[in-house]
């Protein structure tokens, strides 16, 4: 801690997904690690390492739990508490049945921790949405990500997301090129164009939609891992959409 803080401008995230040993450690797998985290996330905080608290919310917590969550980050200066549920691609296509927690507890989750946004961001992502449009716009390209194989993709998630056993699309279409095999790899990220390749709003609902000019069309990984294609596809979230529980049952 005391060389990157030499380094300078360098900032880590921490996952905190409950605020015990039976809720973050059981469902790190290991109880032991709530105490070790806690103790690290106090001496980055010293170090003023610390940016932000990411949080799961899982079965194991309680729902008092997320607000303790936003107070120990307010305590040691994060920048902002990311909240967000398990999703059917990555690690959670195995365990999102058991451990994700509910659409009424992640409701409860917005409402217990919302009085703390005077003091602190909060990042909701993908909650529950019955109404609240327009959706958000992508932010793959943005922020890259560079695997261990060196490998680079323009977004994690349309990577796992692809992986998926339903997936229409394939993880190779989102690797741009590998940082240690390419000289080139600057070059092929800027050419990438990743809204020029997958036309968002190329479905009958969003084409027909009032708001489809301002609307960010969501999440697409989340949309690969439904099981749909990007071009024809819509966001769960969006209420317009059929696959939403709280959406109206609109035909194509």
């Amino acid at each position: 801690m005391e060389a990157l803080a030499k380094i300078g401008n360098v900032h880590l995230n921490v996952s905190l997904d409950g605020f015990r040993p039976e809720s973050h450690g059981r469902f790190r797998g290991d109880e032991s690690s709530f105490v070790k985290t806690i103790e690290t996330i106090r001496h980055l905080s010293r170090y003023q390492l610390l940016q932000g608290l990411l949080v799961t919310p899982n079965n194991f917590a309680k729902i008092s739990e997320y607000a303790e969550i936003c107070k120990f980050a307010i305590q040691n200066k994060a920048t902002y508490v990311l909240i967000n549920p398990l999703s059917s691609m990555g690690r959670g296509i195995k365990v999102q049945k058991i451990l994700r927690t509910s659409d009424e507890a992640m409701r409860q989750i917005g409402k217990i921790t919302f009085p703390f946004s005077s003091h602190i961001q909060l990042v909701y992502i993908r909650f529950p949405n019955k109404q609240k449009l327009p959706l958000g716009f992508c932010e793959a390209e943005n922020i890259i990500y560079v695997f261990v194989s060196g490998e680079i993709t323009i977004c994690p998630y349309l990577v796992f997301a692809a992986k998926t056993p339903q997936s229409l699309h394939k993880p190779k279409e989102f690797i741009v090129g590998n940082i240690f095999k390419d000289a080139d790899i600057m070059a092929k990220l800027d050419a990438y164009k990743f809204q020029e390749r997958y036309h968002l709003e190329d479905n009958l609902t969003c084409k027909n939609c009032s708001l489809n000019s301002q609307c960010g069309k969501g999440c697409p990984a989340a949309i690969i891992a439904s099981g749909q294609r990007i071009k024809e596809g819509r966001d769960q979230l969006c209420p317009k959409s059929n696959s939403f529980k709280g959406g109206k049952n609109e035909k194509n």
